[in-house]
């Protein structure tokens, strides 16, 4: 049976964590990398069901302990942030989270494309070679801390020679066909198999 992203639901074992609108966070995510990877001219991302799971038990790990600890799961990139939060108003939505990802481009050095920590996550949100994501948001109330994280599927950032060269852009391409043939299409978030859903337009 086909569901749609509006259908997925995660087990909140912690009563301290609230999730809160939880989809609709996943949905504006997704909808976020797939429109700025259009801008820089790359292929749209699909959901993954495995990752967002990774990324919840992440999420709730890091609301718990009030500090960003890095899991280095082989394989696998991420997208990291934790902030305060003490109303449901001040958590940030799936598009805050990737415009401000998004402004580290300016830190890109696209004549001479490399890693810097300064624009990594950036870099991971248009790697060319990415093609999964998973994501969540927890919000605990008790230190009032949101942790958002996002996992990616190969993972980006590989400092292997030519690898930057070759996945991140040269540059934005917001006006380019392929960007304005996607802010034209309505796209649904499908899940074709337990695993892992797709982006169809």
């Amino acid at each position: 049976m086909m569901q749609t992203i509006t259908d997925v639901k995660y087990m909140i074992k912690h009563s301290k964590y609230t999730a809160l609108s939880e989809v609709n966070f996943q949905r504006a995510c997704l909808d976020a990398h797939n429109e700025c990877r259009q801008r820089y001219g790359n292929e749209n991302l699909c959901w993954s069901t495995e990752l967002a799971e990774m990324a919840h038990a992440w999420a709730v790990k890091l609301a718990d302990r009030g500090r960003i600890l890095y899991p280095e799961l082989p394989g696998i990139g991420e997208n990291l942030i934790l902030k305060e939060a003490n109303e449901q108003s001040h958590l940030p939505t799936g598009q805050e989270v990737i415009q401000e990802w998004e402004k580290e481009a300016q830190f890109f050095d696209f004549d001479k494309p490399r890693w810097n920590p300064k624009c990594q996550r950036f870099s991971q949100v248009v790697w060319k070679d990415t093609t999964e994501l998973g994501a969540a948001r927890y919000w605990n109330t008790a230190n009032n801390c949101v942790a958002v994280v996002c996992f990616y599927r190969p993972a980006g950032n590989s400092n292997a020679p030519g690898e930057f060269a070759s996945n991140v852009p040269s540059r934005d391409c917001s006006m380019s066909p392929i960007r304005n043939l996607g802010t034209q299409l309505k796209r649904h978030v499908t899940i074709s198999t337990p695993e892992r859903a797709v982006v169809s337009k």
